[in-house]
């Protein structure tokens, strides 16, 4: 049964802090090891980050973690209108290539809601290649 967890900030980066810790305390949940939560946490500090650069004017950031069977899924979205996302410079960007370095999967598409989006997936590993 996958559990989620919400939380919305505003487009402030000295907040990010609170991002990070909640990503943190639910990843350390899973049977991920200590350098998977880094990475889950680094990778959401620099989702949120690139969508505060990349998308000035918005309202909120909203940070949506689920986990299910060892999975963390994060969606980090923002609360601006845009027609075009991703944008051509996110996908070329140094922030891009970090945050599919850290993570098993990355998407910048729209959410559920049609904001625009970042999602990141980790898997934790079998206990026998921990």
């Amino acid at each position: 049964m996958p559990n989620t967890v919400i939380v919305t900030i505003p487009p402030d980066p000295a907040l990010l802090h609170v991002l990070r810790q909640l990503t943190v305390g639910v990843a350390a949940r899973l049977p991920l090891t200590i350098d998977d939560v880094d990475d889950i946490r680094l990778a959401v500090d620099e989702a949120a980050s690139a969508l505060l650069t990349q998308l000035p004017g918005s309202s909120a950031i909203e940070l949506a973690l689920d986990t299910d069977d060892g999975t963390m899924r994060a969606t980090v979205s923002s609360e601006v209108q845009t027609a075009e996302w991703p944008t051509p410079f996110l996908l070329e960007s140094l922030q891009w290539k970090i945050i599919t370095g850290l993570v098993d999967a990355a998407t910048a598409e729209r959410d559920g809601s049609d904001r625009p989006a970042i999602m990141l997936v980790k898997h934790a590993l079998p206990a026998s290649d921990r």
